[in-house]
């Protein structure tokens, strides 16, 4: 093998000139032996997968697998398989995918997975793929678990399991750095649609749509408008659709279906029924290194740290005023005030008193304030009993001594003015 066209055609091939590195990685190879050319015709595969041209893939991987000596021919099963799903032959793919897992060389196996998955949906084996799928994101080499756990919510809805489903899209949706939370939640919003949660189903497809963007196929659009009609008639749940109601994957859409695949065409390659969802991990799972697989998540998390960055401002307001709102709650029920009561009677009686004025610790509208007061006897100790307490008004029960001992009891009624208290009415006897 050439070594010096090789590595110009990985570097045209890092700049995405998929044509031209395809070609330097054929004139790489050595003529007329299959050994030490593994790599090249590796590199060229992975060129014809980006520009489309499977039947070219599939011919340079053959290539490749000739080698006996490439270490990475577990790598060269996985994309043949991809080249041969692509190119439409069902039963070649599956059989490079299991020979994928069956090699020693594969380091990734999540792949392999979901590949097989893949062929499974096609197939409509939906258990089968179910299982490829949970084993894709049970993988510890997985960099993307969210991909295939949202697949496998399509494949339980397909087999007439919306709560099992959406149990999965919300695991997917828990995942750190998963780049397509839009159609995990418009997926969990068909799914709590078909088990009749109308609430949680117009909460998922509203945060889908709003927050995420993420443009509803007409089958959710449907069902999100018939959450909203429903829930404003009062009903807050129905009975969940039964499988038998359930269009299969690949049947047209129709409003209220619970099949995920179905009610959300835009979940699925080429954008067709029938096939798993259409995401960037799926579609171009097997062109994307690994590299550039988590470059993806580590994106969508910085963005995700850039949007609570921008709306850290307005979180904070939102607290303060909900803070500064349970505070005035909670002067307004328990009777503080500034001034307190305590502090205005206080004033009033060493005013009256003194012979100073103390008109102007009772309200505006207080009426024969003098003949009530004068009901108080001097010089005046008091003390108060108890309070019962409103919002806006309050009583007080007064013990009152005169200068000779006697006592009396008097309820003196307060009114909260502005951000204290003011006397309304003093009365004898309690």
């Amino acid at each position: 093998m050439d070594r010096v066209k090789y590595e110009a055609a990985n570097q045209l091939y890092r700049e995405k000139n998929y044509r031209k590195a395809a070609r330097l990685f054929l004139e790489a190879a050595d003529k007329g032996t299959p050994l030490e050319n593994g790599m090249a015709y590796h590199g060229a595969g992975n060129c014809f997968m980006r520009l489309a041209r499977y039947h070219d893939a599939i011919v340079v991987f053959e290539q490749a697998l000739r080698d006996d000596s490439y270490q990475k021919r577990g790598a060269v099963e996985n994309s043949l398989g991809n080249a041969y799903l692509k190119h439409g032959d069902l039963s070649q793919a599956l059989a490079h995918f299991e020979a994928a897992l069956g090699e020693a060389s594969t380091k990734e196996h999540y792949r392999s997975h979901q590949g097989l998955a893949q062929v499974y949906f096609k197939q409509r084996a939906f258990e089968q793929a179910a299982l490829a799928n949970k084993n894709a994101a049970l993988d510890e080499g997985n960099p993307n678990p969210g991909a295939a756990l949202v697949n496998l919510g399509l494949c339980l809805m397909a087999l007439g399991q919306p709560k099992s489903a959406a149990e999965a899209y919300q695991a997917a949706l828990g995942v750190e750095g998963y780049t397509n939370r839009g159609k995990a939640l418009a997926n969990l919003g068909m799914a709590s649609y078909a088990q009749g949660e109308l609430a949680a189903a117009k909460r998922a497809l509203e945060e889908a749509q709003v927050m995420r963007h993420y443009p509803l196929s007409q089958a959710a659009i449907d069902a999100l408008a018939d959450c909203q009609t429903k829930l404003e008639q009062g009903i807050e749940r129905e009975e969940p659709v039964t499988q038998a109601q359930q269009p299969m994957p690949g049947d047209p859409a129709v409003p209220g279906s619970a099949d995920g695949a179905s009610a959300d065409p835009e979940d699925l390659p080429d954008g067709s029924t029938g096939q798993i969802g259409n995401l960037d991990e799926v579609d171009n799972f097997f062109a994307l290194t690994d590299k550039e697989i988590v470059q993806q998540g580590k994106e969508e998390l910085r963005r995700s740290r850039g949007l609570l960055r921008r709306l850290r401002p307005l979180l904070i307001i939102v607290v303060v005023l909900l803070v500064l709102g349970g505070a005035v709650a909670y002067t307004v029920l328990t009777g503080f005030g500034i001034p307190s009561r305590t502090t205005t009677l206080d004033a009033l009686i060493s005013a009256y008193n003194t012979g100073g004025s103390f008109g102007s610790y009772w309200t505006d509208d207080a009426s024969e304030i003098n003949r009530q007061m004068s009901a108080l006897p001097l010089p005046t100790h008091y003390t108060i009993d108890s309070f019962e307490t409103g919002p806006l008004t309050s009583t007080a029960k007064v013990s009152v001594r005169s200068g000779t001992g006697a006592k009396s009891g008097f309820r003196i009624t307060f009114e909260r003015v502005n951000t204290g208290w003011k006397v309304s009415a003093i009365s004898g006897g309690y």
